[in-house]
């Protein structure tokens, strides 16, 4: 990916990995004003979506910026900050 993602483009690649993780979820109800974990996925499964990512994405954020976000979109907020 290049370094201008759109918002929309990182909401796909988080819900990409969430379906590669979690298969019996729908892609449909990976929405951003969902957490991860109404998704029903555990804390690891959420921290390897955010690392492969972020790895997609080439960059690093601080733990405590990714660790804020309530839902998909303050997610897809702080990451594409960090571009």
């Amino acid at each position: 990916m290049t370094d201008t993602n759109s918002p929309a483009d990182v909401l796909g690649l988080l819900r990409r990995h969430l379906l590669a993780l979690r298969p019996d979820l729908s892609a449909d109800n990976i929405q951003p004003n969902c957490s991860m974990r109404e998704l029903g996925v555990n804390s690891l499964d959420r921290l390897d979506v955010v690392v492969a990512t972020l790895s997609d994405l080439s960059i690093e954020v601080p733990n405590d910026e990714l660790a804020a976000a309530t839902d998909l979109s303050e997610l897809v907020e702080i990451i594409h900050r960090h571009q």
